[in-house]
């Protein structure tokens, strides 16, 4: 037996036809007479749908041509908005917007050559600019702020600290600035002419300090304002107590003298501070005012004693 079924994917309403003697689908015993137009039917709705279906491919391909043309024309016009810049003698360029922001050119301002040789060969890299500069910039820069950069102009260098919203370096602070005198101004200190370094802010060193001369603090009495004597300073030396330690935090046998933070706290509260994680340290400087007027305290007692003894 042999069967068609017009099925619905091919335009067709799902009907069967066959050569049987079947009463409801065969064309055999006379059945054509009554299914023979049934099929033809079917036929036909496969033939249309066909042709709707062609159509519809024809549409597509025409339409597709003319996106492919507009593209076309859409990356001419690009082309020669950007100039086209000539590959001649631009070995070790990058291709960056124009200054303008209307095209592309060709830059050496960060020739990725030189970088390359200057990290794996040893070797020296250039940038050439008006005002060099290298800007370390996070990934993610969503809200950042602290993005630094790198610059030299007229024969300064610059590490500045971005203080702005993400991407914004309008407002920089420099953290390390050396000027064409060649003094070293650190987080934003101003330059007094003076000093080869200055430093703005606090200043923590791991180890020893120390100076061939001299350390000096700034006392200028035009710099003080509700100045008072020291009252009762014999006392406060007498509550004092020099100890003799070895360091707990640090790899260190050798023993050292000195007082203890907190017990200072009680006496002399303005030679304490707090550091880092807490840790108070003292002001050694500071306990020279105190002492000062100790001794004068003991030497107005001595003369008091010497009086009364004549």
């Amino acid at each position: 037996m042999t069967s068609v079924t017009f099925t619905p994917d091919v335009g067709g309403d799902n009907v069967t036809i066959d050569d049987s003697d079947s009463a409801t689908t065969g064309l055999g015993n006379g059945g054509h007479r009554t299914r023979f137009m049934i099929a033809l039917a079917q036929f036909m709705k496969v033939v249309l749908w066909v042709k709707t279906t062609a159509a519809l491919v024809l549409g597509y391909r025409d339409a597709a041509a003319t996106s492919a043309s507009q593209a076309q024309t859409f990356a001419g016009a690009a082309q020669a908005a950007a100039g086209i810049p000539s590959f001649a003698a631009k070995g070790n360029y990058v291709f960056t917007v124009n200054p303008g922001a209307t095209g592309v050119a060709w830059s050496n301002a960060l020739t990725l050559a030189a970088l390359m040789a200057d990290a794996l060969g040893g070797k020296t890299a250039t940038l050439t600019h008006t005002q060099p500069l290298i800007r370390y910039v996070e990934s993610d820069q969503a809200g950042a702020v602290g993005v630094f950069q790198t610059q030299v102009e007229g024969g300064s260098f610059a590490l500045l600290r971005n203080t702005a919203a993400a991407r914004d370096f309008s407002t920089n602070v420099a953290e390390h600035l050396v000027n064409s005198a060649g003094r070293h101004l650190f987080g934003g200190a101003a330059d007094d002419a003076l000093y080869k370094y200055i430093f703005e802010g606090n200043l923590r060193c791991i180890g020893t300090l120390s100076a061939t001369v001299n350390v000096a603090w700034t006392s200028d009495g035009r710099l003080k304002d509700d100045v008072t004597p020291i009252d009762g300073a014999l006392a406060k030396v007498e509550r004092m107590e020099g100890v003799s330690y070895v360091r707990n935090d640090i790899d260190c046998s050798r023993r050292f003298v000195g007082v203890i933070a907190q017990d200072m706290l009680e006496i002399v509260p303005e030679a304490v501070q707090e550091g880092a994680g807490g840790y108070l340290a003292v002001d050694y400087g500071a306990l020279s005012p105190v002492l000062i007027e100790a001794i004068k305290e003991l030497a107005g007692r001595v003369r008091q004693l010497e009086g009364a003894r004549v």
